[in-house]
């Protein structure tokens, strides 16, 4: 069956069932509400597309290392803070079959929970389990997991320090944490005023919500709502800071695309080439002129 994620813009089929679609969930507004939360180009868009594979590669990459460190037959467990449907998760259990690896995925949405199941019953991935919870306090004992990932979840809190805290409780000593956010020092926001009218808007950032919804951020992740608004963007040395102060040693940091895609490069293919080819370039230079980056830390 196939099934549109609009994350990344991919359509896939992932084998659900038709009793997946049934009238509890047909009827439920919250998961019919997903279409509307998102941009039309984040539907269609190949330039947004970019920016989501390119942050999801540079984590797999991360991660590949890391179980290629604990050599074959290793038990790992691995936790996705912030799991929402469970995509991230899905993916890797496909990816990384060498090593014996459990998957844990956690998200504060019951909804989403409810849906990562339903596909992994289907897909028989014993190794995968949802639960929902509190990314800023579990109930998870103490260094339980040899890997945390915790991405696009930090710029949506108020209190980031809090899941960063608890990452730290829960990861395993030796063991590691990839944690992938936006890049709120991003240099290129300083071009703004050169672009040309088209581009300033929504110009290198992604769709806000209602400014009133912000103080209802929580219920709206209980319900299942997944784009929610940025309050807790921060540049990179500021994030890198905070994590060294809880305790964690930065091992290695990676950037992401240059900047968050646009219809306007959609309408201009070779300008959009051409940016492509400039920002592999960058990626051997700085991480100055980056969207989003992702860090590798050890506790």
């Amino acid at each position: 069956m196939r099934k549109i994620f609009p994350q990344f813009g991919l359509v896939c089929s992932i084998g659900i069932g038709e009793d997946l679609q049934d009238s509890k969930v047909k009827n439920n507004s919250v998961l019919q509400g997903y279409a509307g939360l998102f941009r039309d180009d984040v539907l269609i868009s190949y330039s947004l597309v970019y920016y989501f594979y390119k942050m999801k590669m540079t984590i797999d990459e991360m991660v590949a290392r890391e179980l290629a460190s604990k050599g074959k037959g290793a038990k790992i467990r691995v936790m996705d803070m912030g799991c929402n449907r469970g995509y991230d998760v899905f993916r890797m259990s496909r990816k990384f079959t060498v090593n014996s690896i459990s998957y844990v995925g956690l998200d504060i949405s019951p909804i989403d929970i409810e849906y990562a199941k339903g596909v992994a019953e289907k897909q028989n991935l014993a190794n995968c389990v949802f639960v929902v919870g509190n990314a800023e306090k579990t109930e998870f004992e103490k260094e339980t997991f040899d890997i945390v990932i915790c991405s696009e979840l930090l710029e949506h809190v108020p209190e980031p320090e809090k899941i960063l805290k608890e990452i730290y409780r829960i990861v395993k000593k030796g063991g590691c944490a990839i944690i992938s956010t936006p890049n709120a020092d991003n240099r290129l926001g300083k071009l703004r005023k050169f672009a040309p009218k088209e581009l300033k808007k929504n110009w290198n950032q992604p769709a806000i919500a209602r400014p009133e919804d912000e103080n209802r951020y929580k219920e709206l992740a209980e319900e299942g709502f997944i784009n929610l608004p940025h309050i807790s963007e921060k540049g990179i040395k500021e994030w890198v800071a905070i994590s060294e102060g809880i305790g964690f040693k930065i091992e290695e940091i990676k950037r992401g695309s240059l900047m968050w895609g646009h219809e306007f490069f959609d309408k201009h293919p070779a300008l959009t080439g051409f940016l492509l080819f400039f920002d592999s370039i960058l990626d051997n230079i700085t991480y100055d002129f980056s969207s989003d980056f992702a860090a590798k830390m050890r506790k």
